[in-house]
């Protein structure tokens, strides 16, 4: 069973010329273990893998991210110790089943823009 997200990553490493055992150096991880992530017989990437990985393959972490979430079923929020963070990232928990698409819309815009502006 071959997920998006297995699909997707072979795919940006391949593309890359990075072979399967660089990009498993790299993470730490054993090549057997990335090629079980590949095929979709484990579970994508933790959130700060993709990242690494994104880095290393010198490619935006968007899409991973997005199909890792879609995979899971559920996304990775790292509050940190922020306690602003933290609030904000437990309204949106508490209220995310009830959220429009229009307000979903407003909440990425507002995401979209606080990213370019830390770039």
């Amino acid at each position: 069973m071959v997920t998006r997200f297995g699909k997707l990553l072979r795919r940006t490493r391949e593309a890359a010329g990075v072979t399967m055992g660089q990009l498993a150096r790299h993470l730490k991880v054993s090549t057997p273990y990335l090629s079980d992530v590949e095929k979709g017989f484990r579970h994508p990437l933790d959130r700060d893998k993709i990242l690494s990985a994104a880095a290393f393959l010198k490619i935006d972490p968007e899409q991973l991210l997005k199909e890792a979430a879609k995979t899971r079923g559920r996304v990775q929020l790292e509050l940190g110790s922020n306690p602003r963070a933290q609030a904000v990232g437990a309204a949106l928990l508490r209220g995310w089943p009830d959220l429009t698409n229009q307000q979903l819309e407003e909440i990425e815009r507002v995401l979209m823009k606080a990213r370019s502006n830390l770039k």
